[in-house]
């Protein structure tokens, strides 16, 4: 990759539907609930608290990290495994705990 950047900028107004939807339906729709305006700027707040987190803990020396989101094993306490197709790997499971590779990293 040599560079990064938009191709066009969205329409704020952009009508996805053309009638208004209650919240029932949007909630089966999350991919439009996005575009209500109070979500959006909830999701702004979101990030501008996030960025400022990540700000202070970088400023004081912590690591972020970001462990796996499939595994091969159960974590800690046995919980019940939820199986993956994964490029066709035998035995892989949505990754119910951090823990593991948070420990490892101390």
């Amino acid at each position: 990759m040599n560079n990064v950047g938009g191709v066009s900028a969205a329409m704020p107004d952009f009508p996805i539907t053309k009638k208004r939807h209650g919240v029932e339906f949007l909630m089966d729709h999350r991919h439009l609930y996005v575009r209500n305006p109070k979500v959006q700027a909830m999701m702004r707040i979101r990030a501008k608290f996030l960025q400022a987190a990540r700000c202070w803990f970088d400023e004081h020396g912590y690591t972020e990290t970001h462990s796996p989101s499939f595994q091969t094993m159960a974590c800690e306490g046995g919980s019940t495994l939820f199986n993956v197709e994964y490029f066709g790997r035998e035995g892989v499971y949505l990754s119910q705990s951090w823990q593991l590779y948070a420990e490892a990293m101390i």
